[in-house]
């Protein structure tokens, strides 16, 4: 069996490599290495150096592949969202067609793209629902995100290929913090405060705290992708990838230490982010590491590699 996993040198992208490895595929690694580190990418699969937007190039390795999975994106924090929108867009949206396009006449299983939970912008109704409506004008990413999902639907439907769209709640984990290119590209507020803690320094919170999000360990939502790839039940649908709870951003700096200081809000930041996970729940799909644990999990790492 095999999986193509483009993104693959990324902090998300990377994990699912090394989950499909250790299941015993032949996986494709695709990244053109713009934010990502070649170093994360697990020395088992095959490594291609390769632009989303090359299709002669994905037509090459995109043939006979069971399955692929689109993680590759240009975000928006690595650049700011209104800087380079064309070639966000060029990235986000036409790239993503391009991938399905590759895979028009092809063998493959399932198409998973990896959205994110950007879409549903600052929704007045918590938990969000897949079925809550979509905030296309809060940023550009937005847009982006929502046409790439809607897109894969759309062609999948035509090339008569199963396509999933997952979107991402906050992920967290080691591969998020060891990027100087891409540092904040996930905001891992909890590996920021861990390395603060480590470095005997107080926690900077943002705001008064009270802003709140949904945290999955990236290992929860790497093996969420292989069951949701291997499920003959789920295709042509939508799904949150989350925890499912709620905590404010002061309650999880007084998890990690009661050594603070307060600093000011960031610029258009969301309230709140909690995502509902029923949906996925009900095929016995969830996260199984709780914040606590990954929290430790993640410590005990940093202080490893220090």
């Amino acid at each position: 069996m095999k999986a193509i996993v483009t993104g693959a040198a990324g902090f998300i992208g990377s994990t699912i490599v090394d989950k499909f490895i250790s299941e015993g595929f032949d996986t494709i690694a695709v990244d053109n290495l713009s934010a990502g580190l070649k170093d994360n990418v697990n020395p088992k699969a095959t490594f291609v150096e390769l632009d989303i937007r090359d299709f002669s190039g994905l037509r090459q390795i995109a043939t006979d592949c069971d399955y692929f999975i689109h993680c590759a994106a240009a975000m928006p924090i690595v650049r700011p969202p209104f800087e380079d929108t064309v070639e966000h867009e060029e990235i986000n949206v036409i790239g993503t067609m391009q991938c399905l396009k590759a895979l028009e006449g092809s063998s493959v299983k399932k198409f998973l793209y990896a959205s994110s939970c950007a879409t549903y912008g600052q929704s007045k109704n918590l938990p969000i629902t897949e079925g809550e409506a979509v905030d296309l004008l809060s940023r550009p990413y937005t847009i982006q995100k929502f046409c790439g999902e809607q897109f894969s639907l759309l062609l999948g439907q035509r090339y008569g290929i199963p396509v999933v769209s997952l979107r991402l709640f906050a992920n967290y984990g080691p591969r998020s913090l060891q990027n100087t290119k891409t540092a904040n590209t996930y905001s891992p507020v909890i590996g920021i405060f861990l390395q603060q803690k480590l470095d005997k320094r107080p926690l900077t919170i943002t705001g008064d705290g009270s802003q709140s999000r949904d945290f999955i360990n990236v290992e929860d939502t790497a093996r969420i992708f292989y069951e949701v790839a291997l499920s003959e039940e789920i295709k042509d649908d939508i799904f949150n990838v989350c925890s499912g709870r709620r905590i404010t951003i002061q309650e999880l700096a007084n998890i990690i230490s009661p050594d603070q200081t307060y600093i000011e809000r960031t610029y258009g930041e969301v309230e709140h982010i909690h995502g509902d996970n029923s949906k996925l729940r009900k095929f016995g799909i969830s996260p199984k590491i709780t914040l606590e644990e990954g929290i430790a999990n993640l410590e005990e790492y940093l202080e490893s590699v220090r």
